[in-house]
């Protein structure tokens, strides 16, 4: 039982009663998966926060001792959301209204760029960086591979561009991210009720061949 130190307000869907959060649950579950849960007191309803084992708390663990370029600690999802979407309208990219169609294709864009890369023969993990060349013409630009940048990293964020599989697929939630921010979602919950729920699926859901 986890006791919760900043008691989180909720509605009941159950009974409509409105409760304070104070503690989580725990239940085993077959194969080492632990539900975490919190009850209605009114009506003792239950809710499924999220589910956990040994080899998830694990990375967990590790993912905490990871570095994030200069930032003294890894930032929660929404505030990435928030951080994206301010820069874009630093950006000017919401000046004007853009229709969630159009969002969703520049998402697209992002997967087909990884696709692309993929393509052209780079391995999944290879990240290339591109500089503008000695003319310093904006759109023409040649590739350097990061090795040739490690002794030189404070020219990196300034002068040269991101590309590779990986850095698509960084695009791809940092718009994500953006549109969250625009729309008000909160992604953070969104994923942790996911996750929850795949957790629960059948093995590839049901038989599913893709």
């Amino acid at each position: 039982m986890d006791v919760i130190e900043k008691y989180q307000k909720v509605d009941c869907n159950e009974c409509d009663q409105e409760f304070e959060i104070k503690e989580l649950l725990s239940r085993r579950l077959n194969d080492g998966i632990e539900m975490n849960y919190f009850v209605c007191p009114h009506c003792q309803h239950g809710y499924t926060s999220f589910y956990t084992n040994t080899e998830i708390r694990s990375q967990q663990k590790k993912i905490q001792t990871l570095p994030f370029g200069r930032d003294e600690r890894m930032k929660s999802i929404n505030e990435y959301v928030q951080a994206a979407h301010e820069n874009a309208k630093s950006k000017g990219w919401w000046n004007g209204e853009r229709s969630f169609g159009e969002i969703i294709a520049l998402i697209h864009s992002e997967a087909s760029e990884a696709l692309e890369d993929y393509r052209n023969g780079l391995a999944m993990t290879e990240m290339v960086y591109e500089y503008k060349n000695g003319l310093g013409v904006p759109g023409v630009y040649d590739s350097v591979l990061k090795e040739d940048l490690l002794n030189n990293w404070h020219y990196l964020e300034k002068d040269f561009k991101p590309c590779g599989i990986p850095s698509e697929l960084a695009d791809i939630v940092i718009r994500v991210f953006d549109a969250c921010g625009r729309y008000g979602i909160d992604l953070e919950q969104a994923i942790r009720e996911k996750m929850a729920y795949n957790a629960t699926r059948p093995q590839r859901h049901g038989g599913k061949k893709l």
